[in-house]
This record gives C-alpha cells, structure tokens and sequence, in this order.
C-alpha cells in the first residue's frame, strides 16, 4: 500500500487523502505504522460476506463503505473471490470517482510460488474462487477504462505459527507453539499487486 501511495504521488503531484482497504487481511496489518501513517481505512470483512462473494458475486455489502472519495482504493485478496469478476469491478467503478486508482492483491496464479503453494499446500486458496494471472488482470480492467499504473511481487509477512495453522498443525508443544507464533519470516508466495 505504501508502493501504492508513492506512485500515486509520483503522478498526481500531492500524497493521497483517503486510502480504503477491502478484503482479507491479518489484523495485525491494522497496527502497522506505515498504514497509520497513510491513513488507511481498514473495511471489516466478515467471513458470511465473503461468503456471499464468494457464492453469489454479491459485493454490495462490501463496498457499502465506499463514498467516492477516496483516491485509491485497495482490493486485498478481494477480486479471487468470486467468479464474477467484471461485474465488482463495474460495481467498484460506480460507487468511485473517475479520479479514484485501483489497487489489487492478488496471488499470482502463474508465480513459482503459487504453482508450489498449490500443489504442496492447496489450503492456501481455501477462499479463492477465481485464479488470477497479471495478464488477465490487466486486461479485465484494460475492459473497464483502467490503465495499468504499476505491477510488483510482494513478499509475506507471516508468521511460524500462521504456516502450523494453515497446514493443520494441531499438536504442538505449548512452549514451542507460543514461541513459533511470534517468528515471523518474508516470504515469496506468488503474490503480486497492481495498481490501475
């Protein structure tokens, strides 16, 4: 979101006043001083409307919060949900300004890390309904009117026990588990953001 931001910046001449994040993201994410520094505000995803998503391309409830004033708005984790893809991002696109950029983050279906996470870890996509690759994204919103400003990989953040927990370890020593909970490691997971 910070790349996102300076980009920004970089093109419009002044730093951004509203930055809204929506979609799946560690709590912990909240507390991150950059983000605070950015002023980003964090849309609350519960997991029945990821559901809905998910289910029915239902994305009303989720960008409920959208006001159309925001100058970049971040999908995290958001667009892989659903099958129907054009339709939130038209949804996207109404409730925000022409003057509003688009950023995603998504799990680069064509990575290395991806094509391995699916195969040895296949839980990892446990909410994804759509494979995205930066080809297809960038042509889906190419379709849209979006220009592509910018895309990147991004490194994971995550933590020993995050992977025990992703990987259905259960049975860990207690001492060994709480001091596994707090190793955290940058990862390479295929993920990759792009900024329209």
């Amino acid at each position: 979101v910070t790349r996102m931001a300076e980009s920004f910046a970089s093109e419009t001449g002044r730093a951004p006043k509203r930055i809204v994040m929506i979609g799946r993201y560690l709590p912990e994410l909240r507390e991150s001083p950059a983000l605070r520094d950015l002023g980003v505000d964090f849309i609350e995803t519960s997991d029945a409307e990821f559901r809905q998503l998910r289910q029915a391309g239902d994305a009303k409830g989720l960008l409920a919060a959208l006001r159309g004033t925001e100058d970049i708005v971040v999908l995290n984790e958001y667009l892989e949900a659903t099958a129907q893809l054009k339709e939130v991002i038209e949804a996207v696109t109404a409730k925000t300004s022409n003057d509003t950029w688009v950023g995603v983050v998504f799990a680069n279906a064509n990575s290395l890390p991806a094509r391995a996470l699916r195969r040895y870890w296949p839980r990892y996509f446990d909410m994804k309904s759509t494979f995205l690759s930066a080809a297809n994204l960038a042509q889906l919103f190419k379709e849209a009117n979006y220009r592509l400003v910018r895309q990147s990989p991004v490194a994971s953040n995550v933590s020993a026990g995050y992977v025990l927990d992703r990987v259905g370890v259960t049975s860990v020593p207690k001492p060994i588990g709480g001091a596994l909970r707090h190793l955290h490691a940058r990862v390479p997971t295929g993920v990759q953001e792009a900024l329209f």
